[in-house]
């Protein structure tokens, strides 16, 4: 099994908003791996990811 990108994270989070808006578990849990992957890339390059560009953890 292989992590999600970052990208495939916002497109996940998109659909849950769109079609499972009740969902927040899941949700939350998007969220939560996403926001840690693009600060800890952030912090690592001390520049901000581009839109859908997979951290390099």
């Amino acid at each position: 099994m292989r992590q999600l990108t970052t990208r495939e994270l916002a497109e996940a989070l998109e659909y849950l908003e769109r079609n499972r808006p009740d969902d927040e578990v899941l949700g939350r849990a998007l969220a939560g791996e996403f926001a840690r992957r693009t600060a800890a890339e952030y912090h690592r390059t001390g520049e901000r990811p581009r839109h859908g560009a997979r951290p390099n953890l």
